[in-house]
């Protein structure tokens, strides 16, 4: 009887560890999807050999000025 409280015991534990652990996991991959940006509707091979130049100043220009302090 004794083991068996005590593996109920330590089930439980596991339990309720596995469950924070899932919900951290949720929310860490929630915040991780909250800085990337979809942009739809543009040509193939648009942003030619530097995407990394090409994006940010296209979000400056779509964007505005005032809005991003500095590009992206």
């Amino acid at each position: 009887d004794e083991r068996l409280l005590a593996l109920e015991a330590t089930c439980a534990t596991l339990t309720d560890s596995n469950a924070k652990l899932l919900a951290k996991v949720t929310d860490l991959e929630s915040r991780s999807r909250r800085n990337n940006i979809r942009i739809v509707s543009l040509p193939e091979s648009i942003e030619g050999p530097h995407p990394s130049t090409f994006f940010p100043n296209l979000l400056m220009e779509v964007l505005g000025e005032g809005v991003l302090d500095s590009p992206p």
